[in-house]
């Protein structure tokens, strides 16, 4: 498991401040991370991840103080995926993906059977195999999103922490994608998502972080974390609540107050 415990954090020069007391990830369960702008998404994941080194607090992988692994050690057991995403070369597809087998690799570096049905694996569950050989810089922006989500996957690595994974995608990718984070959280991985589309993150998370101002609103199944009082509170009368008509897990709606702008 991820366990963050007593985390402080702040920016210079920003009167703001994430304050999480305790928050587990376990194996097998999508979380997923909600809550408007400026509430902490990013920056949460970002210290879960070990790339920011919280004020106060820690974090914990696997029993393990986070900022004492190597780069290589972590890499086996987490994958991070940000919200912004680059490469230094213009790199195709399959090799994008096989950059993510580093954790694995041995020796003089070459990659072996194992290696490559890792790969292969990671460019089928994202459908990027028919794209493998287009290079980053011919990709569409949903295309390249899949195509570092395969990177990330052939690390094969037991937990995964999204940052807004899904912004760059249509909405058949966006159900696809939630339907591959539900289907590899039932295969046993840890995931963590921050996004904006609560009505996916409602649908497909086993639980719910919401989060505003820095601070932790609720934390539990979907149903009993988006309450209409608390979705209320936190984005406003413009939002109505219903239930999906197929699980009946709770779905926001917007108002429908156009004569406000007219």
């Amino acid at each position: 498991m991820i366990e963050l415990q007593g985390i402080r954090h702040s920016f210079p020069g920003i009167d703001w401040e994430l304050c999480v007391s305790e928050l587990v990830l376990g194996a097998g369960e999508v979380m997923g991370i909600i809550g408007p702008n400026g509430s902490g998404k990013t920056t949460l994941l970002q210290i879960a991840a070990g790339l920011i080194a919280p004020l106060a607090g820690g974090v914990r992988l696997e029993g393990h103080n986070l900022q004492e692994l190597n780069r290589r050690s972590t890499a086996r057991e987490l994958g991070f995926l940000p919200q912004e995403l680059s490469s230094e070369y213009d790199l195709t597809v399959e090799e994008l993906a096989g950059m993510g087998r580093y954790p694995h690799i041995k020796g003089w570096g070459r990659l072996g059977n194992e290696d490559r049905a890792a790969i292969e694996s990671s460019l089928q569950l994202t459908g990027m195999l028919p794209l493998r050989k287009r290079r980053l810089s011919q990709l569409s922006g949903g295309e390249k999103k899949r195509a570092f989500l395969a990177s990330v996957l052939a690390q094969q690595p037991r937990f995964l922490l999204l940052d807004e994974p899904a912004a760059a995608l249509d909405l058949p990718h966006q159900i696809r994608f939630f339907q591959l984070l539900y289907s590899l959280a039932r295969n046993g991985m840890g995931i963590a998502v921050v996004t904006h589309d609560i009505n996916l993150a409602a649908l497909y998370s086993d639980r719910l972080l919401l989060l505003s101002s820095g601070k932790v609103l609720s934390l539990g199944a979907p149903q009993d974390v988006l309450t209409k009082d608390r979705v209320s509170e936190v984005y406003g009368t413009d939002v109505l609540m219903e239930k999906h008509p197929e699980t009946e897990r709770p779905i926001l709606i917007a108002r429908a107050a156009r004569e406000d702008f007219e």
